[in-house]
Parts: structure tokens; sequence; C-alpha cells
């Protein structure tokens, strides 16, 4: 029996907010990818894209393939103070793959 062991990359991004944020993830050829938010309280994840469908009723996420590249960005505009956290792209391959990226949002305080 083959075992499936799941592997996992973490990044930060930092990101102005209000402005657009772009999370990368990178995947190999014709495989399915998800974004989701996971709750920092319940550790739940809400799921927010499938490939480049929206699940989440807020359509400022936006997931689009980048083909030469092999990445997926999930783009979040107008970004608000609840956007912060930690996303999880979740790579259908074998074994699965899981790159989370924590988006953290600065606050310009230059007057």
């Amino acid at each position: 029996m083959k075992r499936l062991v799941a592997r996992s990359q973490n990044r930060t991004k930092r990101v102005q907010m209000g402005n657009e944020a772009h999370l990368e993830c990178y995947s190999g050829e014709n495989v399915t990818v998800f974004w989701s938010k996971i709750d920092q309280t319940t550790k739940e994840e809400q799921e927010i894209t499938v490939n480049e469908t929206t699940l989440h009723f807020d359509k400022r996420f936006k997931s689009t393939k980048h083909v030469k590249t092999k990445k997926w960005v999930l783009s979040i505009k107008y970004t608000q103070r609840s956007d912060e956290g930690i996303y999880a792209c979740h790579i259908h391959t074998d074994p699965p793959e899981t790159q989370y990226v924590q988006l953290i949002l600065v606050v310009n305080l230059e007057w």
C-alpha cells in the first residue's frame, strides 16, 4: 500500500491595508487547487476558490492560474483588517501538498 504524506510550505506576505493582495501558490500541471482561509479561533477552514471558481460570497477574492510559471495567485481587492490571517493553498497531487501564506496588513504611519 502506498503511503501518502502531505508536504507543506509556509510564507508571509505584507500588504498595505486597502491595497490589493496577491498570494502565490506553486503547483504542477493539470492539478486541482483550492484556496481557503483558516479561522484562528476555531482552526476551521473556509473555502474561497476551487481553481478559478470563486466560492466565497465576497467577490473581492479571485484565483488566477499563470501557466508559464505554474503558479496560482489568490487576489484580494481592497484589503480589510478582517482579511488578515493564514491562507492555505491545497494542491491535489500525489502526495497532496499544502502551501500556507500568512497575510499581514500594514498601515502607513507617515503623515
